[in-house]
């Protein structure tokens, strides 16, 4: 009985052994599956910091764009504005040019007709022909 007992004792110590190891490489996983689930919360809380920062800088390009786009249909405006002040300015420059045309014909035709009465009756008048000129902006002043 005593061999029995003995061999009961080995045995219940064997598996107390084996039980306390089992508990040893448990507690290990447990520990190491603790730290692998706090290195994911890390990592997805970095991702999720990333992924707002981008969202951030994105709004912030956007908002750009935006600004910049209206900017540039401003530009066009103005642009569009000036050509059409260029074509107006132009158009008067054209009517301007014809009135001092015929102005300077009608003038040189007179003179013309002074010279060839004063050349009839003196000769010592000087004929005087004036010169064709063309008026742009820049000549008025």
């Amino acid at each position: 009985a005593l061999q029995e007992t003995r061999m009961k004792l080995t045995i219940s110590e064997e598996s107390r052994r084996h039980s306390t190891n089992e508990a040893k490489i448990l507690s290990e996983r447990l520990k190491n599956e603790t730290t692998l689930r706090q290195e994911i919360a890390r990592s997805l809380e970095d991702t999720k910091n990333a992924l707002e920062l981008s969202e951030d800088r994105w709004n912030s390009s956007l908002r750009e764009l935006e600004s910049r786009s209206k900017e540039l249909a401003n530009v066009k405006l103005l642009h569009q504005k000036s050509l059409t002040a260029l074509e107006d300015i132009r158009k008067r420059h054209g009517i301007e040019h014809e009135r001092y045309q015929k102005e300077i014909s009608s003038l040189s035709e007179a003179l013309e007709e002074k010279n060839k009465l004063a050349g009839s009756g003196n000769s010592t008048t000087s004929r005087v022909r004036p010169k064709s000129r063309s008026f742009s902006p820049s000549s008025r002043g």
